[in-house]
């Protein structure tokens, strides 16, 4: 197959990008693509190993190369487990997810330290309709965090909610 050389860069990169879905490349996994990459395009072990280098090098320049701006919400890093908003911190940690071990244990521990659980006595539970109210100081729309074109001023996110009775 005589494909160039970009044909063949891409094609290391999505393949590299469905390795790391688990957020874990390791040695077998890059021994993988280099096959198929040796197979497919009919290429060296060598050349098959610098495209893989090349590849993972392009895709931290594109990380390294995107305009990330701080956060007003802090994010834990699957590669470190540290909490930050600060957007120099969060490039190095993804830069450094795509080809070392992650975190998930001390990522999964810190979210769990830093979250928000509501404890409610069983007692206090008497009907089947409850109210929460939640006060929000200086809310802050999606479309201030480059998430959503909707600029209501929500001043809160809630991806799940567990209620604990006691």
């Amino acid at each position: 197959m005589n494909d160039s050389h970009e044909t063949q860069l891409s094609a290391a990169c999505l393949l590299l990008s469905v390795a790391e879905a688990d957020e874990i490349l390791e040695k077998q996994e890059l021994d993988t693509i280099q096959d198929i990459l040796k197979d497919f395009f009919s290429i060296t072990k060598n050349k098959a190993q610098q495209l893989t280098h090349e590849a993972q090098n392009k895709m931290k320049n594109l990380i390294i190369n995107t305009n990330f701006k701080n956060s007003p919400i802090s994010i834990i890093s699957n590669y470190s487990a540290e909490i930050s908003n600060n957007n120099e911190t969060i490039i190095a940690s993804l830069s450094k997810q795509m080809s070392n071990r992650v975190r998930w244990v001390e990522s999964i521990n810190e979210l769990d330290k830093n979250s928000i659980k509501l404890r409610i006595k069983k007692e206090l539970i008497t009907e089947n309709t409850h109210y929460i109210k939640f006060k929000i100081n200086n809310p802050v729309s999606p479309l201030e965090l480059f998430q959503s074109p909707d600029a209501r001023k929500l001043g809160l996110l809630v991806e799940s909610i567990e209620i604990l009775t006691y």
